[in-house]
């Protein structure tokens, strides 16, 4: 098992958010988030993730004029990892982050 503290970027286009402005990109803030598609990404070997949310929710949404959303988020997540020691102790591990939506 390990323990990754990260910050999770997703980026896709939602042509229904597309605006006409003089501002090409809009920031804003964690209450918008619930009011906006957001793909359901999961950590398929996790056993525990966990969003940071010190005083606000640690993530940030933005949105470009052309429907560009990125959504970033603060998390931290314990995972397995299947450790073979038939080398020990000059083994090589590689333990991924699986995910998937």
């Amino acid at each position: 098992e390990y323990q990754i503290d990260i910050f999770f970027a997703q980026t896709w286009t939602d042509s229904r958010l597309r605006f006409n402005s003089t501002m090409k990109i809009l920031t804003l803030n964690s209450n918008m988030v619930g009011l906006i598609w957001i793909p359901d990404t999961i950590f398929r070997n996790s056993k525990t993730a966990e969003a940071h949310w010190i005083t606000t929710p640690n993530q940030l949404l933005r949105i470009w004029n052309d429907g560009k959303i990125l959504y970033t988020l603060r998390l931290t997540i314990n995972a397995e990892c299947q450790l073979q020691l038939h080398n020990f102790p000059m083994d090589e591990h590689s333990c991924p982050l699986i995910f998937s939506s």
